[in-house]
């Protein structure tokens, strides 16, 4: 079974996750006055080059070819490849946003909208949609008819991973996970004012480091699903990378409308 409680975390987890960027939206088009385009290249750049370039190689590296797959047995090899890809595939999706895309949109406020489309599309598709699929899963557990309904429909044994995760899991992940859209969403907005800069300076070093800053954010994470690393190293890495970002965001500004007059 999974409990009452859990289920209202998953359900706290994806209103959150909904409500974040649609709040951030309305806050900076009466504050800053950001246009569309930059949040909506924002998230089309993020579908592209997550959800399907940067997946079809996982798909090709985790699942077909068998000696990558051996390789990425090793918890430490699969941390590295996936934080690599992650940093590469989004930051070379920002440059190519904000070099192709805005040229006519490279202000201060244009990098927060940016961040706000990449960040929120995000938090919509790794919070809203895993939280709703989590409930429906859980309703079907609790009523007994996941084993009819869905897991016929699975590979062998991943309805069993699935469903002892659901299980197993601690009500507070639920709303931890919740949390965490948020800091993950200020490190993104923080991101994509980095590599603004980039552009503006016209430093390649500046998307190199952005690159690795990314990597190493996710290289905790991906430890934490090989169970290498305890959940609370990584939201106390979490933390300081949070406040790290929200003081760049803050200084930035400075730099970049120092800048523009």
């Amino acid at each position: 079974m999974v409990s009452n409680i859990a289920i209202s975390g998953m359900v706290f987890q994806g209103i959150l996750s909904f409500m974040l960027p649609l709040v951030v939206f309305i806050y900076l088009r009466k504050k800053h006055h950001i246009s569309l385009k930059p949040v909506l290249i924002g998230a089309i750049i993020f579908f592209v080059f997550t959800q399907i370039l940067e997946k079809l190689i996982h798909v090709y590296v985790l699942q077909v070819n068998p000696t990558t797959m051996d390789w990425f047995e090793n918890p430490w090899l699969y941390a590295t490849y996936g934080a690599l890809m992650a940093g590469i595939f989004e930051e070379i999706g920002r440059i190519i946003g904000f070099k192709f895309f805005l040229k006519l949109n490279r202000d201060y406020k244009d990098g927060l909208a940016y961040g706000l489309g990449h960040g929120g599309i995000e938090a919509i598709f790794v919070g809203m949609f895993a939280s709703v699929q989590f409930i429906l899963i859980s309703v079907l557990i609790n009523s007994g008819n996941f084993d009819t309904q869905i897991a016929a429909s699975l590979p062998g044994g991943m309805a069993d991973q699935l469903k002892s995760q659901l299980t197993d899991t601690s009500w507070h992940m639920y709303y931890l996970g919740g949390i965490e859209r948020i800091g993950a969403f200020i490190i993104q907005i923080a991101l994509s004012l980095l590599v603004l800069q980039g552009i503006r300076k016209k430093k390649n070093i500046i998307f190199l480091l952005a690159i690795l800053l990314h990597a190493i954010i996710d290289f905790s994470a991906a430890l934490v699903q090989k169970q290498v690393i305890s959940i609370w190293v990584v939201e106390l890495l979490l933390v300081i990378t949070v406040v790290a970002a929200i003081v760049f965001i803050s200084k930035i500004r400075e730099k970049m409308v120092l800048t523009h007059h």
